[in-house]
């Protein structure tokens, strides 16, 4: 009867320190085991965004700020308000941050991917800023790489993902979408600089950026699209790591001239001009379309409905979740569909 004790005690034990161990895992683990999609959403700037922010924090897993860039001169800074601080700490949100060249400018990625000194200098100022202010990690925000820089980019995201994880930091890569490898000037300039399967390696996960549809005539990303570029990255990169990036804003087209505008702006349509509206099943989008001045004008709208189809996309593909662009720009109601 003593050895029985003695092994049901034991048990016991095992227990209690595997219930601890999962108790004490850091809530983005969590998240995933649990089998809820991860959400990510962007803020950049202004009022509404600091607003939704405020209002939302509840339902959003991390907070990722556009708020640090990389200059002409290389030299990498920026930050959070005060503000938008007191918000992370009073809803203990995880933060994010994305780090940019600044205007997306060609030359300053070019030239930083020939430097191996900048590129040490840079990873050692986020080590430093994320332990300062409690960051998760960092996701890299890179656009407007010229596609024969592939290889350069590919190995700066490997060496900074070996500095990240032994700092227990993450970084995950805001990536240009595409659904082929036809090399036309989106290509070179845009999406070919991303190596999906190579760079999927290095980095905790990817944020695919389904927005925008660069041949898109109607919605800043229609369903068809979206489910095209998961289509192409299957087998490449693991759904575990593949966040699927959502737009909040709207396109409003002018013939073949577009804007992008907020739920406040669409509203304002819809109040001040007579309009027809419907969606479009096809493209999960809804569309208004109205004359303004006598010119005809149509905005594809990005509302609770084609959120609702995208976030379904991510849930039936298992990926790892969304990461939606942008804070203050979004139709209330999404937050009732997650």
């Amino acid at each position: 009867m003593g050895e029985i004790k003695k092994k049901l005690s034991g048990i016991a034990a095992l227990a209690l320190a595997i219930m601890a161990f999962f108790l004490f895992l850091p809530s983005r683990i969590l998240a995933q085991e649990d089998g809820e999609l991860e959400k990510i959403f962007y803020y950049s700037t202004g009022s509404a965004g600091i607003r939704s922010l405020r209002d939302n924090a509840a339902k959003i897993d991390i907070f990722a700020p556009q708020a640090y860039v990389v200059n002409s001169k290389l030299r990498i800074s920026g930050g959070l308000s005060r503000e938008i601080k007191d918000i992370v700490a009073k809803n203990d949100l995880q933060v994010m941050p994305l780090v940019m060249n600044q205007g997306f400018n060609q030359k300053i990625m070019s030239n930083l991917l020939a430097s191996e000194k900048t590129q040490d200098a840079v990873i050692a100022y986020l080590i430093s800023e994320a332990k300062k202010n409690n960051y998760i990690g960092w996701q890299f925000d890179f656009e407007h790489i010229y596609y024969l820089d592939r290889d350069r980019f590919t190995n700066f995201v490997k060496k900074t993902g070996v500095k990240f994880r032994e700092n227990n930091l993450m970084l995950s890569i805001a990536a240009v979408a595409r659904k082929n490898d036809t090399v036309n000037s989106y290509y070179k300039n845009w999406s070919g600089a991303f190596d999906y399967e190579k760079i999927s390696r290095e980095v905790d996960f990817i944020s695919i950026m389904t927005y925008d549809d660069p041949n898109s005539v109607g919605p800043v990303a229609s369903l068809f699209y979206v489910e095209e570029v998961l289509k192409y990255l299957d087998g490449k990169v693991p759904d575990a790591k593949l966040s699927l990036g959502v737009p909040l804003y709207s396109w409003d087209w002018y013939k073949t001239t577009k804007r992008a505008i907020g739920h406040g702006a669409v509203q304002a349509i819809r109040k001040n001009y007579v309009c027809r509206e419907d969606f479009d099943q096809n493209l999960g989008v809804t569309w208004v379309s109205y004359s303004a001045k006598g010119i005809k004008r149509k905005t594809w709208y990005e509302d609770e409905k084609s959120f609702e189809l995208k976030f379904k996309v991510a849930r039936e593909n298992e990926l790892r979740g969304i990461s939606a662009w942008v804070l203050g720009m979004e139709d209330p109601d999404i937050w009732n569909k997650i």
